[in-house]
């Protein structure tokens, strides 16, 4: 990239800027949490800075700022029942739905053969951008900025946990005592496809009790798909109940 492609790289992140509801003071700040190692290889002449130590400072301003909401809303649930709560909201499924609802995909700077491979698809480096996005907000106006901008994006998922607590609970646990208790039956999980590239796969699962095709679910993984799989059986037994 020449040095006057990146400065028209530069106007257009007002556009980004405008979806963060935060605007740089040090513009440099966000372009650096928006650069990926591959580019700066590429470009040493440009002499940018990769985003990985900002990730590395995002990742424990985010952690801080979700345990401290929980603590405040879930002022008597246990230590244990809080870091359940904090592992779904930071999970890898949790922050990749954020960043591609920010679209950050389109402001990456990538080397030529992430983008070739789609990288500004992948997992892995849209969520180590928007960490990286959360440290450089933090730099530029501090924890009230950072935090602002955090609880925005979580709030649908805080609201959710409030809401409807169960969305955290251990269905496939609670599916198999309540097959033992009312059928004395075990439930099968059978993988019924999958889609998408291998950095990003859809999984689909459905459960059968019996030999009755049940619930179905999906997922990023086999394991989140079992689970949703699970919480929507036990939705229909328990109307089939009443």
């Amino acid at each position: 990239m020449e040095e006057g492609q990146l400065l028209e790289y530069l106007k257009q992140l007002s556009a980004l800027e405008k979806a963060l509801g935060y605007s740089f003071r040090q513009k440099t700040l966000l372009r650096q949490a928006l650069t990926h190692r591959s580019f700066v290889n590429e470009n040493q002449d440009l002499g940018l800075r990769h985003n990985e130590s900002l990730e590395f400072l995002g990742d424990s301003v985010l952690g801080f700022v979700i345990s401290t909401h929980l603590f405040q809303i879930f002022p008597n649930s246990s230590e244990g029942q809080l870091s359940r709560y904090r592992s779904f909201l930071v999970s890898g499924n949790h922050l990749i739905q954020l960043a591609r609802d920010l679209d950050l995909g389109r402001y990456l700077l990538l080397g030529r053969g992430e983008t070739k491979t789609l990288g500004y698809e992948k997992k892995s480096i849209l969520t180590d951008t928007l960490e990286a996005i959360i440290a450089a907000m933090y730099l530029d106006g501090g924890l009230r900025s950072a935090r602002s901008f955090i609880r925005r994006i979580f709030r649908k998922a805080f609201r959710e946990l409030q809401e409807d607590e169960m969305c955290l609970h251990d269905y496939k646990t609670q599916l198999q005592e309540y097959l033992a208790e009312t059928l004395n039956q075990a439930p099968r999980y059978v993988t019924i496809g999958e889609e998408g590239p291998d950095h990003d796969k859809i999984f689909y699962v459905q459960i059968e009790v019996n030999g009755e095709l049940l619930g179905r679910g999906h997922g990023q993984s086999k394991k989140e798909a079992q689970r949703m799989a699970a919480r929507e059986t036990l939705a229909l037994l328990k109307k089939q109940k009443k």
